[in-house]
Parts: C-alpha cells; structure tokens; sequence
C-alpha cells in the first residue's frame, strides 16, 4: 500500500509541475500588465520584471526585451516640445543609424539596427516615443536581428497598450 501510494503522489507531482512550467506559445496569449510609475504597458505573460540597469524599467522575455526610460520634462528647456524631443533622441543615436521618423496612427517611431557587446549579435530595435503630462518617454523594444519582420507588428500592437495614469 506505501508502494502505490508513493507512486502515485511521485505521477502526482510530475504532473504538478508539467503544468506548472507552462508553455510559451499559451503564454503569448495571455496579457499582462507592467507598470512603470504613470506609465502602463499590456505585455504577455512570457515577460519577467528585470533589472533595468540604467533605465526605468526593463521587461524581459527570451525572445524580446522591452526598456522604459522616463525624461522629466522640467529637466529640458521651456521650447522644448515631443516634435523637438523626436530629433533629439535621433540626434543622441546616430551611432545606429536611425531610420527617418515612422508612424502607425498615434505612435512615433524610430527604427535601427546594432551589434552586441561581443559583435557576433545583431538586433534590431523599435524606439517609440510618447508624451504624457510630465515627462517624455522612450520605450524601445528589442529581438534579434533575424526576428525583427515577425515581431514589429507585435512590438506596434504593444506599444499602442500603453496608457498614463
């Protein structure tokens, strides 16, 4: 009787945790929301809260990373509107080789392309920029080079979640 009883909680807890790991293609479908102080975005639940360095915040998956970075508005001149903001985040990257200014409907966009710390990596970025009361933001979304025509749409989609509140 302890034989089949420890059989059975072992089938149990196999089973436990298979369908505790999850799988990422049903994860993709299901939203979740991050919050960076005001700003709030609707990713999936492939997405992990990260160590964001030098930024804001940085929401991290296997395949995608998405950084936040918040710039006080009070911090740059009194001329200063999203427009001019637009051509300085440009200017501040020449480095890639930023692409002209995109958009799909309400979202402001830059695309670009760099290498990796060891430079056998290649990504590509989409650099939305958006306004709310008090600050400018730059939210970029990042995959590998490679994977950048599968995802853009996805990174268009998710960055049109984001609200301030």
């Amino acid at each position: 009787m302890k034989k089949w009883l420890a059989m059975l909680l072992a089938v149990l807890t196999v089973i436990s945790l298979a369908a505790c790991s999850g799988d990422k293609t049903e994860n993709a479908d299901v939203p979740k929301l991050f919050v960076c102080e005001e700003l709030r975005i609707t990713l999936n639940m492939n997405f992990i809260d990260a160590d964001p360095d030098t930024y804001n915040a940085l929401f991290h998956s296997d395949d995608v990373d998405v950084l936040v970075l918040r710039e006080d508005k009070a911090g740059f001149d009194a001329d200063m509107d999203f427009e001019r903001y637009t051509q300085l985040i440009k200017n501040a990257n020449q480095q890639y080789e930023i692409k002209d200014l995109l958009t799909d409907g309400n979202l402001s966009y830059y695309e670009y392309a760099y290498k990796g710390d060891s430079g056998d990596e290649k990504y590509e970025c989409m650099a939305a920029m958006m306004e709310s009361d008090k600050a400018y933001w730059l939210v970029q979304f990042f995959c590998m080079e490679s994977d950048y025509s599968d995802y853009k749409n996805q990174f268009i989609a998710w960055a049109n979640t984001i609200i301030f509140a």
